[in-house]
């Protein structure tokens, strides 16, 4: 047993080393399991309740239908900015840029809404594989005095942006970048992006400076970036988990067009946080994330806004690896000790157990704010008991082999089957207990061995066996061996039997009646025949698996009441009745049994004289 929970544990450990690897590799397959691990905490957490000073200004299918095609004009655009400056709102976002001329006219009508705004916000776009030309940005790049610490950050290589004109009439303006994991889903957003010499902030983050009224960033690489009252968490590539409020629409939606014509209620927009971009499907600007997959990616935004804004953030630092490695071989450890220390049918209960509370555990860190790996721990604890399992299951069919073929010839198929249900029950390698142990001897068989071929011989004493043999067996006695034309078999070992005199006996009975029958036969075949004496006793030895390890190994009894019980048996010769039994026996059997007494015996070898009874039968109701 040692050795099976030893090996169980290090298949156990093993298992949770393997997954610590492929957690290490970041395996695609299992990094987007994780990824929709998240995905559905999200649903089972559902939608919270959004930053009410966030609303969205669409560009839907309303607004292109009365409008007309996309893209619009710039005179339509300084239009919008006029109309929706009336709403005296706290910052307008757009999520559209103007990187091409189009008249003189147009572009002096937005240049000059623009210059009339101190509440726009520009987006640029940076471009990670080509490099292209652009107007200058430089005025947006953040302080390097303030940043701090040792990180990565994704570089760009060209940039897509407004004309150089609309850049400087704005105050500010962020990349709309994206961080798209192995699935397509976006649930992580990069808050600085490296572009030449310099650092750019996100839309989200360059709105979120303006509504801290902070010209700075405090930024410390790979950990953290420090915006007013906010500590905004980040991995080493410095991106922000998002924390989604919920599906497409959780915030407030409000037609472009019905803000242009000033059909929107004033308090509906005023003081609020405004992002303007597209929801209409012809634009294409659909995203997934892990609630949806076709949300606008304007509102994308507006969750990441949200969540500097009110400091709702999820956690995922590069600490966490520690955590979940420690998870994983926690599982490991655990499975490994406990798994083959119990039954099959409380592994699977158990470690079900396990994997739903952790589950469960995961969930509860997730609404506090914390994102723990739920797949690679759950796979360390699946692969860990499959493996714990795997060699337990190797060892039982060992075990219930060594079993088959230890008993099967000793006892009955159920005592054979119960002892593979609880093995257990077997303890091997020997103890003292009680037993019943009778020895049966064919009297005169000698002579007729000696004047008739081995081939006969063989054949009445298999005859002889079988009959003996099935009678034992009736009574769920234990053959333990044959002995020339002599059998011994005892009772109440491998199993516990508390009626086993009574067994005994019964057996012994039937054994005398099927070998009358026997007799009766053979006699009527070859006109020979034979005795049977019978010795049973009741006593303590020492009964279990002895003999040379790996070479021949039997179950069986010694002791001196063996030996007691084999004199008995040799005693019939010389005393009326075939079935003798010890004083000790026939206390615990008398009153069943119907028997003379034969007296005080000194046996041989013995000091003691042992009280011998002649069985009859049994008693007559």
């Amino acid at each position: 047993m040692k050795k099976i929970n030893l090996l169980s544990l290090l298949a156990a450990i093993l298992s949770a080393v393997i997954i610590i690897l492929l957690y290490y590799k970041s395996t695609p397959f299992l990094e987007e399991l994780e990824g929709l691990s998240l995905g559905l905490m999200f649903d089972v957490r559902g939608k919270k309740a959004p930053d009410p000073e966030i609303a969205i200004i669409a560009i839907d299918e309303k607004s292109l239908k009365e409008i007309g095609r996309w893209p619009w004009s710039r005179k339509l655009w300084a239009e919008f900015i006029e109309s929706v400056n009336r709403y005296d709102p706290r910052l307008i976002i757009l999520d559209v840029w103007f990187s091409e001329r189009e008249s003189a006219s147009a572009d002096r009508d937005l240049l000059n809404a623009l210059l009339n705004s101190d509440k726009v916000i520009l987006p640029i776009v940076f471009e990670i594989n080509e490099s292209t030309s652009a107007s200058d940005i430089s005025d947006w790049a953040l302080d390097k005095s303030s940043i701090t610490g040792t990180g990565f950050f994704l570089e760009g290589k060209g940039v897509i942006a407004s004309l150089p004109e609309f850049n400087r009439a704005v105050k500010q303006g962020g990349h709309i970048n994206v961080s798209l994991d192995t699935d397509g889903t976006i649930r992580w957003t990069p808050l600085i992006i490296r572009y030449k010499e310099d650092l750019y902030p996100s839309l989200a983050l360059a709105a979120s400076k303006e509504l801290a009224n902070d010209e700075t960033l405090g930024v410390v690489c790979g950990e953290r970036i420090d915006l007013g009252g906010a500590t905004i968490p980040v991995d080493e590539y410095s991106r922000m988990l998002i924390n989604y409020a919920g599906q497409e629409h959780t915030y407030p939606y409000y037609s472009l067009v019905d803000v242009v014509k000033g059909k929107v209620e004033k308090t509906s927009l005023k003081n609020k946080i405004l992002l303007v971009g597209a929801s209409a499907q012809g634009i294409y600007d659909m995203r997934v994330t892990p609630f949806s997959s076709n949300t606008p990616g304007v509102e994308v935004n507006a969750n990441i806004i949200d969540n500097i804004k009110n400091s709702s953030f999820l956690v995922r630092k590069p600490v966490q690896r520690m955590i979940d490695i420690m998870f994983i071989l926690s599982a490991g450890l655990l499975f490994g000790l406990i798994i083959p220390r119990v039954r099959a049918v409380l592994a699977f209960p158990f470690a079900l157990s396990v994997i739903l509370g952790y589950s469960a555990l995961a969930f509860f860190f997730f609404t506090e704010g914390y994102w723990i790996s739920t797949v690679y721990p759950i796979l360390g604890m699946v692969f860990a008991y499959i493996s714990s399992t795997a060699v337990r299951l190797f060892y039982g069919e060992r075990k219930i082999t060594e079993i088959r073929r230890m008993f099967a010839s000793y006892v009955t198929k159920e005592i054979v089957d119960e002892l593979i249900k609880n093995p257990e029950k077997a303890r091997l390698g020997g103890q003292i207990k009680e037993l019943t142990i009778i020895f049966c001897d064919l009297r005169g068989f000698t002579g007729y061995s000696e004047r008739h071929s081995p081939g006969a011989v063989v054949s009445k004493l298999n005859e002889y066996f079988a009959a003996m043999t099935e009678c034992i067996m009736k009574y769920n006695g234990t053959l333990d061996k044959f002995l020339g034309d002599g059998i011994m078999a005892f009772w109440n070992a491998p199993l516990d039997q508390e009626n086993h005199p009574e067994l005994a006996l019964l057996c012994a009975l039937d054994m005398w009646e099927r070998f009358e029958s026997l007799r009766r036969k053979w006699k009527s075949e070859s006109n020979e025949s034979w005795e049977i004496g019978i010795g049973i006793n009741i006593g303590e030895v020492l009964v279990g698996n002895i003999g040379a390890p790996g070479r021949k190994m039997e179950y069986t009894v010694i002791g001196d009441n063996v030996n007691i019980t084999h004199r008995i048996m040799e005693l019939t010769r010389g005393n009326e009745g075939n079935i003798i039994i010890s004083g000790s026996l026939y206390k615990r059997v008398k009153d069943m049994v119907d028997a003379d007494e034969i007296g005080d015996i000194l046996l041989k070898g013995k000091e003691e004289p042992v009280t011998l009874i002649s069985v009859k039968g049994l008693k007559k109701s």
